[in-house]
Parts: structure tokens; sequence; C-alpha cells
């Protein structure tokens, strides 16, 4: 039993020691606690080391290496130091370049377990087919034959993530319906369906929805976090008294705010350097404004818009390098700056958004993370006034009952939602339920709240 027990897992280890070192080295490097290229090359030699001693050990080379068989036994161990090192020069030195012209790939990348995590969260049961796919290749190749140990061991397992996050990605994950199947149940009927706007075809990715009850005209979003650098409809508005539509085009776009004192939109899109006010009777460009922080953030990817109840003020929150910001509203110009990053306030790699204000207080609420995960900021002084921590990386739903004084924080890698006291900040209520939920909505007059 123990012998097949450490047949299975000698392997496993064998692999994962010294990938784990390696990500030790990418982790040291690309936060600069190593900044010599020498000594960190120097550094990989243990990796030649421990890929010696171990294909020297494997259950089924050992006894090959005793009978003479050292021709076949020294050509797999220059094969596996060429990949050790050539993943070593993509997940070490590449890595580390890119990050100083992308600095989310210090969170994506270092910590790409936690993305992995959630990822087999979501997939559920689709997760299990992978798993013991893998198990029946690992098994079979490598545990009784003694074959493609890097392969089945490291590589297998994250090509089939990738199977998973193509699945999430294009296909819905395992709760996406075919149109057909959607619109078989009672009840359901297509009310609108756009693929293209004249030659441009509309993103994949719905964003948002938005009804506007004065002039009977319906919203929607759309998004794409990657694709091909052109502009596509970002906003349609469908008038639902003409049938009229109207288009705005930009690359990806998060969450939009709608201010219907001012009759307007304000959109913040990502890969370009502008925000834009837009008239919601139309979608015509009122102004388009630089975002005026070159040389202060190194990378614009707006998360969050949100006007302001009183003043002539937006609030942007920025992704990667956390930072709420706020613009003038009727010019477009840079007021505040307020730097999370900097700050020390969090780490870097999640964003700024889920923003809230109250009306009794003006005071903005907002999500962030990793580090602190909730704050409240002064608008006038874009001070922080309370901030908190949770057992997270970044929550995803934030919503705000001002006449009861709670916040309602979503969990992003938990199944908690938690009803925080908005003058302690300390939590008053945890409801177990769903994790990642991205959407939470308060019904005032049933008294509940609903989380999707």
């Amino acid at each position: 039993m123990l012998t097949h027990l450490y047949e299975f897992i000698y392997p496993l280890f064998s692999v994962w020691i010294i990938a784990g070192y390696l990500h030790l080295l990418h982790c040291l490097y690309i936060f600069e606690f190593i900044r010599s290229r020498i000594i960190i090359f120097l550094l990989f030699l243990p990796v030649l080391a421990l890929e010696y001693y171990f294909s020297l050990h494997l259950p089924l080379d050992a006894p090959a290496v005793l009978t003479g068989m050292t021709r076949g036994w020294v050509i797999l161990f220059v094969g596996r130091s060429i990949f050790w090192f050539t993943f070593f020069v993509i997940w070490v030195i590449f890595m580390t370049f890119v990050s100083k012209h992308a600095v989310v790939i210090k969170f994506f990348i270092t910590q790409f377990y936690s993305q992995f995590y959630l990822l087999f969260r979501a997939e559920r049961w689709f997760t299990v087919i992978a798993l013991m796919v893998w198990l029946i290749l690992y098994y079979l190749l490598t545990v009784e034959n003694g074959m493609l140990r890097i392969t089945t061991a490291m590589i297998l397992p994250v090509l089939l993530s990738f199977v998973l996050l193509y699945h999430l990605y294009h296909f819905g994950g395992i709760g996406g319906l075919r149109k057909e199947s959607i619109f078989r149940q009672g009840g359901v009927e297509k009310f609108l369906e756009y693929e293209k706007i004249g030659s441009y075809a509309i993103p994949r990715h719905p964003r948002g929805i938005h009804y506007d009850e004065a002039a009977d005209a319906l919203f929607v979003m759309f998004g794409a976090t990657y694709g091909k650098n052109e502009s596509y409809p970002t906003i349609i508005r469908r008038d639902l008294k003409t049938g009229r539509s109207h288009a705005f085009l930009s690359r990806n776009i998060r969450r939009i705010a709608f201010d219907n004192h001012s009759r307007s939109i304000f959109v913040a899109p990502w890969y370009e350097d502008f925000f834009f006010k837009l008239s919601m009777d139309d979608l015509k460009i009122i102004y388009k404004s630089h975002h005026q922080l070159k040389d202060i953030l190194q990378t614009w990817e707006p998360m969050d818009v949100l006007k302001d109840l009183t003043a002539n003020r937006i609030y942007i929150g920025n992704d990667a390098e956390q930072a709420l910001i706020a613009y003038d509203s009727e010019t477009g110009k840079l007021t505040k700056m307020l730097n999370l990053l900097e700050q020390g306030e969090v780490k870097v790699g999640g964003p700024v958004w889920q923003i809230r204000q109250s009306h009794r207080t003006r005071k903005i609420y907002f999500i962030s993370g990793p580090g602190y995960h909730l704050f409240e900021v002064d608008p006038d002084t874009f001070k922080v006034v309370k901030k908190k921590r949770f057992k997270d990386v970044v929550g995803t739903a934030l919503e705000i009952d001002d006449d009861n004084g709670l916040l309602y924080y979503q969990n992003g890698g938990l199944n908690s939602l938690y009803a925080v006291d908005m003058e302690s900040f300390q939590i008053k209520r945890t409801y177990k339920g769903e994790c990642h939920a991205r959407r939470i909505r308060l019904d005032r007059a049933r008294n509940c709240i609903y989380v999707l």
C-alpha cells in the first residue's frame, strides 16, 4: 500500500517542488527583492540539482540506471533540464519584463492559484470531469509506465484548466444554456437581439442594463476584456416607443454612470486614454476628456463610474493600480485622487469598484483589495474615514441600506454575504449562500436582498 502511494505521489512531488521553487524566484524577482539578473540566473542552478536527484530516484527510472542504461537516462535528463530552463526564462525573466509595462501581471500571475480556485469552483461538475481525465492519464502514463512525468504532473493540469476557462468564458460555464433552451421556458420571450449594428459585431459579454423611465428607453451595455484592438458597440440605446436605436462605439467597458438630472451618461473605456460624457437621449458625445494621469498611473483600466448625488463630480475606480479618481462632471477636469496602492492600503492587483454613495451623509463606499477590502471615504477631503479587512481577495458586490445603516458586502472567494454596520464597520450578520455573486440588490419594500 505504501509503495503504491509512494509511486503515485513521488512524480507529483518531484515536479511541483521544482515548479514551486521557480515560482518563488518569480515572486522575488518581479517584486524586486532580487534585482540582479546574474543572481537570479545563479539561483536557477538548484533546479538542475533537484531534477538530477529526482530523475535518479524515480521509481521506474532507477532500475534502468542501475542496469547500465545511462545513455537514455542522460538524454531524458538533458531534455527535462532544457524544459525547466525554458520555463524559468518565460516565468521568471520574461514575466518580470512584462510586469514593468502591465502592473496587473504582478497580481494575476503571482497569485494565479486564487484565479484557478475560483475557476474550479465556478465549473463544479465539469471540474470533476477534468480531474478524472487527469487522474486516469497520470496514472496510466506516469505511475504505471514511468512516462511523461512533467507532462502529466504539470503541463496536462494546466491545459485542462485552460479548457475549463474557455468553457466558462465562451459558453457561460455549467449554467450556460443555448438560446433555444432559454426561449423554450415558460414566460420567456425574445425582446431584443443584436448581433451586428452596421458592420460592427456586438461583443458576447453583457455588462449591464438600464431603463430610462422618463424617455421610455432601454440601454444595454456590452464589453470584451480580450479581443482585437478596435472599437465596437459598447452602449446601445433603444427607444421603446419608436424602435429607433443609437450606439456608442469604444473598447471594453465595465460599469458606467447614468445621471438623470443632467440627462447624461459617464463612461470610461479600457485601453483608451479618455473618458466620455454622453447624452442619454441619443448617445452623442458631450465631451471627451483625457484622464490626466500620465506619469501618475501606469495602468488605466476603469472598473466603475459614479456621479455624485449633489456635487458636479464623478468618481472613477481604477483597476490594477487601485485608485479612486474625482473629475469635474461639467468640464472633465481632474480634481482629486486617492491612490490606495501608493498609500499601502492594498496590494497590487485588484480594482476599486462597486462605488456607492450614502444619501444621508454623502460618504463614498467601495470595494478594493487585496489588503483592506471595504472603504469609507469623505467625498470632500478625499480621505479614508473607515476601512475593513475580510477573509477575501477582492469582493464582488456591494449594496447600501441607508435607512438601516448597513452595507452588504459579497465575499469574492467564500460563500458569504456580510451585513456591515456603517458606523462601527463591524459585521452584524453573515449570510451563507452564493460565492462570487456579481449582483446584489436591496428591496426596501419587502425588506429583503436579492443575490445573483
